[in-house]
């Protein structure tokens, strides 16, 4: 499936969608969307021209959310956005992100989110986007079945734009990604690059943390909270540890948790406690180690780091 797509800045949506509305076009959905981008350790996807990328949508009006994946190829010509793109929905778009995480992607920051409002005339597709940082863009897009309906595609979205009074001149080629990380500074930096300094290294895995802040819930009377301690000492890594036995309002929030998770029921059923407990910025819940260490952009625990463990146990 080729997606030949343009877009363009626009500064007032409610008159866009108006012209569209009178040329035709039926509005089918207003719906809420979350984009994270991926990308590996090396960069290779940004840097082919590619683009992989999870989106969780909620629709504004029936509450209803789903989640996908998807993967853009390189933009096939140098005026429009025009890719070829493979999507398939998923369950949970979480689940979907932790996947990429724990097998080496990394997210890119910021997320992309936006309020959307699609609206369909026989086979075009026209997006009103309000961008979450950003403003309002027009996009319009047509799905191509091959290579040879892809100049007439492009003819009919370049007539559509003429009748609302834009040129193809008009049109951006940059992702909004791309916008809102120029528009905040943010320095691109690959991390397999042999050039990069100590500090950028460190400025990397700070924003990881930083975006995909972890809570877990433990004691330091509890031998596996002792472990992961040891471990996020040595690496020197930032979580917020809420240690249960300080007070009872930490105790109760946490057996709050445990009486209500549905993560927790084998645990209840042999009497267990549950610690350490991990959580993550979308209240994912877990107690694999390993799990909880690639939502930050950490590696699996290490062979070394378990006979230093064992050897702190004696």
């Amino acid at each position: 499936m080729i997606e030949v797509e343009v877009k363009l800045p626009v500064a007032d949506l409610d008159l866009i969608r108006g012209k569209l509305l009178k040329t035709g076009f039926q509005e089918t959905a207003f719906i809420e969307e979350h984009d994270t981008y991926f990308d590996n350790q090396q960069g290779d996807i940004r840097a082919n021209g590619e683009a992989l990328r999870v989106r969780e949508t909620k629709d504004h009006l029936t509450g209803r959310r789903r989640a996908q994946i998807n993967f853009k190829g390189k933009k096939l010509d140098a005026r429009t956005m025009t890719r070829e793109e493979l999507e398939t929905g998923v369950e949970d778009g979480a689940v979907c992100r932790n996947i990429l995480q724990m097998i080496g992607y990394m997210p890119a920051d910021p997320e992309v989110i936006k309020d959307r409002t699609m609206l369909q005339k026989e086979y075009v597709t026209a997006c009103l986007d309000n961008v979450h940082g950003l403003g309002g863009f027009l996009e319009l897009e047509i799905l191509a079945q091959s290579e040879g309906e892809k100049d007439a595609a492009f003819g009919r979205i370049e007539n559509i734009l003429n009748s609302l009074g834009y040129q193809i001149s008009d049109t951006l080629r940059t992702s909004y990604l791309s916008m809102l990380q120029n528009r905040r500074g943010v320095h691109i930096v690959r991390t397999d690059n042999p050039e990069n300094s100590p500090e950028e290294k460190y400025i990397i895995q700070k924003e990881m943390e930083r975006k995909h802040k972890m809570k877990v819930y433990g004691s330091e009377i509890c031998v596996d909270c002792r472990n992961f301690l040891a471990i996020q000492k040595a690496r020197g890594f930032d979580c917020d540890f809420i240690e249960i036995t300080e007070d009872t309002g930490k105790l109760k929030e946490f057996l709050h948790l445990r009486d209500t998770e549905p993560v927790f029921e084998t645990v209840r059923e042999h009497s267990g406690i549950g610690i350490p407990l991990f959580i993550n910025e979308n209240g994912r819940l877990t107690f694999d180690i390993d799990e909880a260490l690639a939502w930050i952009g950490q590696e699996p625990v290490q062979d070394s780091e378990k006979v230093l463990l064992e050897q702190q146990q004696v």
